[in-house]
């Protein structure tokens, strides 16, 4: 796991000193997971089953965290000792001088039957739905139509693909530039036609979009623990407070303390006080915030 231990310093360089000391010796237990990760991952591909399905079933515990986490990670609130490294952060990637290490995933994401290469392609699967879910923070109703959920089932066979493809392994080329603008196409395209098939729609199922749309963009506007309750509730009524903590772990250790954070959530939704974040201080405030500078 070279590539993971030399990305997880490079974001460590980012970290103010004391952090980067506190953090240091945990990277043994981090090649850990990430082996165990890469060995769910293989497992997935070799039985044929999508990412976005993988990620529901029990068997593959550190594929689905992830895979649910990305979301939650965005909305996470960052101390301000971390915010002008995140910051930073932001501006070099935006810049493109992190293009080596994104290279070396690519790379490395084409071989077959190896553990690491596995996951440099689940990491590059998410790296797209991450910067599809940053596009289209301010437009949920691209979600709630679907067609984030279907450009995530697309995306596995048009990545492996695109990674066969190869002019994208020039020099000159930005591949995961590349990849994230084709499935920025792709995503929109698909949002146009599924905003002009709504129209066609009755008012009743019309509303209740509206009503979703309105849901989720509340949602958004949470910190990650309410929003780990509200999207749970809003898109997946049958989840229980004891999947929901298995799903969250960092923020509920028991079934009990996932249940009274949803009540709690209720009872402000239902008051008209919801807990929204204020403050631009989550992940994916800074992460909006560089962009707009670049």
């Amino acid at each position: 796991m070279q590539l993971v231990a030399l990305a997880a310093r490079s974001i460590f360089n980012f970290y103010p000193p004391a952090f980067r000391a506190a953090i240091e010796p945990a990277l043994p237990a981090l090649l850990l997971d990430a082996s165990q990760l890469a060995i769910e991952v293989m497992r997935a591909e070799q039985e044929g089953i999508l990412f976005p399905d993988a990620a529901r079933q029990v068997r593959f515990p550190l594929l689905g965290r992830v895979h649910f986490g990305l979301e939650d990670l965005l909305q996470r609130r960052l101390p301000a000792e971390l915010r002008d490294g995140v910051r930073a952060a932001v501006r070099q990637a935006a810049r493109g001088d992190l293009d080596g290490l994104r290279r070396a995933f690519f790379t490395a994401a084409i071989r077959r039957d190896d553990p690491q290469a596995a996951l440099m392609r689940f990491l590059l699967y998410q790296a797209v739905r991450l910067n599809l879910l940053v596009a289209t923070w301010d437009d949920p109703a691209v979600e709630v139509l679907g067609s984030l959920a279907r450009i995530e089932r697309e995306a596995q066979g048009v990545l492996d693909e695109i990674l066969a493809m190869e002019e994208l392994h020039d020099e000159e080329v930005r591949p995961l530039q590349v990849v994230v603008a084709e499935f920025f196409v792709r995503t929109f395209q698909d949002a146009e036609e599924a905003r002009r098939d709504v129209m066609m729609q009755s008012a009743e199922a019309i509303s209740i979009i509206q009503n979703l749309v309105e849901s989720t963009t509340l949602v958004r506007a949470l910190y990650a623990p309410d929003a780990a309750v509200a999207r749970t509730d809003a898109f997946e009524d049958d989840m229980g407070s004891q999947q929901l903590a298995d799903r969250y772990p960092d923020h509920f250790t028991t079934a009990n303390a996932a249940d009274l954070r949803r009540s709690r959530l209720r009872r402000a939704i239902a008051q008209g006080k919801p807990p929204v974040a204020t403050r631009g201080d989550r992940l994916i405030d800074l992460i909006r915030e560089g962009n707009d500078e670049e």
